[in-house]
């Protein structure tokens, strides 16, 4: 599970080379191409010499639960939508948990998309937008995109984001999918 450093530099010189082969023989635009590549280069310079993921899995369930726990209850708790919940509703949501980086000056969403996932800061900042009018910035333990998850009848219908959310400069940031949030209410009503 673990690499030497230059072991893992050239793994990784490895994949950009593949990664920027396939975009070529596929025609990929050069400004698309150069997005991609700087999110891997972000993504790779982010990610420890661990696989987080390999490392995840090859744990006993209860010991990846406390591990993700240990990791993410801190931030979870910050949210004011899971304010009040069991430990045990806590820990679901902190398993669920997704990473997600974005680039300086990329849209996590637009205003108008539909909405799929509520995001929480963990690094960096988002500025949030309505009708390209700028309504603030947001940093870390911040939280957006929360409309999808208090929506009425959010099983039902899709629902349209109310702002759009940029990252004002590389961020890390965690996501939970309506789905997400909806097994947990469905498993702990309350």
């Amino acid at each position: 599970m673990l690499m030497s450093g230059k072991a893992l530099e050239e793994k990784i010189d490895n994949q950009l080379a593949e990664l920027q082969e396939f975009m070529t023989s596929k025609n990929i635009p050069s400004k698309l191409r150069s997005k991609v590549r700087r999110y891997m280069e972000l993504y790779y310079e982010k990610k420890s010499s661990y696989d987080e993921g390999a490392v995840l899995n090859s744990l006993p369930p209860s010991l990846a639960q406390e591990l993700m726990e240990a990791m993410y209850k801190d931030i979870v708790d910050t949210v004011p939508l899971f304010a009040g919940l069991d430990t045990e509703i806590i820990s679901k949501l902190c398993v669920s948990l997704r990473p997600y980086q974005a680039l300086a000056d990329e849209y996590v969403y637009r205003q108008g998309e539909i909405g799929k996932e509520l995001y929480i800061i963990l690094q960096g900042r988002v500025e949030m937008s309505r009708d390209m009018h700028r309504l603030g910035v947001l940093g870390a333990g911040s939280f957006f995109g929360d409309e999808v998850v208090r929506a009425k009848n959010a099983d039902l219908r899709p629902t349209k984001r109310e702002r759009s959310a940029k990252a004002v400069e590389n961020c890390d940031l965690a996501f939970l999918t309506k789905d997400d949030v909806a097994v947990v209410a469905r498993d702990y009503p309350t």
